[in-house]
């Protein structure tokens, strides 16, 4: 049984996420393994993540899955795989 298993059958309620880096323009996280409930929304996600670390306001993240570029109102629940959801957080310059 893998440690996602086992996180899912004492936590029912919730569902561990990985947030993976996709470029150096992304700081370092201090948390990068989450257990986060079902009904947050990606927004909220990143609202949490981006308080991690101190960036410039010119920069805009984006959170993907499985390659695709998720809504800030999706939740966590339509991302579901049954295992762990995999976040890839990119960075990009928005001014200019």
């Amino acid at each position: 049984m893998s440690i996602y298993q086992r996180l899912r059958s004492r936590h029912m309620d919730r569902c561990p996420v990985l947030i993976e880096c996709s470029d150096s323009k992304v700081p370092r996280l201090k948390k990068k393994k989450l257990l986060v409930p079902f009904d947050l929304t990606f927004g909220q996600l990143m609202y949490t993540v981006r308080q991690q670390f101190e960036m410039d306001p010119s920069y805009g993240i984006f959170m993907m899955v499985d390659g695709v570029m998720v809504n800030s109102g999706d939740t966590i629940r339509e991302h579901d795989t049954g295992s762990v959801v995999v976040v890839t957080l990119c960075c990009e310059y928005t001014f200019g």
